[in-house]
């Protein structure tokens, strides 16, 4: 179980940065989004997961509620990160998709 769980550890400054460069890169991603990406990169836990009210998240990016959600969602679809929408009033869990993962996966 260890060994599965250190697999999709996102710890490395390395891995985050190119995470944010390839991001940055995407055409797809409008100029809210890259902003929530890179308070993502700056917040997450060391497994790259934030555990955060939307409208706290929102409040840190410096974008409307509803520029939030358009940006997760968008960053959810282009396989940036994965959501799991807390209840009312309750913290979304926000994990962060990292690329080499995936390659993996397909292998």
């Amino acid at each position: 179980m260890t060994e599965a769980r250190n697999a999709i550890l996102f710890v490395k400054s390395k891995d985050r940065t190119a995470w944010l460069n390839r991001a940055r890169r995407d055409p797809r991603i409008s100029h809210s989004g890259f902003r929530v990406a890179f308070m993502l990169v700056e917040d997450t836990d060391q497994n790259g997961t934030l555990f955060q009210k939307p409208i706290e998240i929102a409040r840190r990016a410096g974008v409307h509620l509803k520029t939030l959600r358009l940006a997760l969602d968008a960053l959810s679809r282009l396989g940036y990160v994965s959501i799991e929408r807390g209840g009312y009033r309750q913290p979304s869990k926000i994990t962060m998709i990292p690329f080499a993962s995936k390659a993996r996966s397909a292998a």
